[in-house]
């Protein structure tokens, strides 16, 4: 990696996906190759296709938090959501990786009970609007 870089490998290219070398080194809990990503000037905070950024993908992997740290520790946002309205500390639970769960809440991971889900509000709108137009076309049919 280190002789990529040096050859002028761009830090943030990013596949058909969105996912970037820093993803790919979250994902695989390669800490070193994050490290010397971020010191080169890879986007900490850069997100996939899915809206997923690397310590979203730290979070998912339950084998440790070192990843997770670094990318803490060069100013990820700890409450980013993606997509699916998931933050990294939801995937983190989800996944039963306690010491990433524990590792983001000390750094500032908020808890909430609210869903998260965006398309929930309009979901629920839609459903709502056509009782609505169900309960009027009963009112005014003969």
């Amino acid at each position: 990696v280190e002789q990529l870089l040096e050859r002028g490998a761009d830090v943030d290219v990013q596949d058909s996906g969105g996912t970037t070398p820093l993803h790919n080194a979250a994902i695989s809990n390669a800490s070193e190759v994050a490290e010397l990503l971020l010191n080169r000037g890879a986007d900490v905070n850069v997100q996939d296709v899915v809206g997923n950024t690397p310590l979203h993908n730290a979070a998912s992997n339950n084998a440790s938090s070192e990843a997770a740290e670094v990318l803490l520790d060069h100013g990820v946002d700890v409450n980013v959501q993606n997509n699916d309205g998931n933050t990294p500390l939801d995937l983190a639970r989800r996944g039963d990786a306690s010491e990433t769960v524990e590792l983001l809440l000390n750094r500032g991971a908020i808890t909430s009970t609210q869903p998260k889900n965006r398309r929930v509000g309009v979901i629920l709108g839609v459903i709502i609007l056509l009782f609505l137009c169900f309960m009027i076309f009963v009112l005014v049919s003969p």
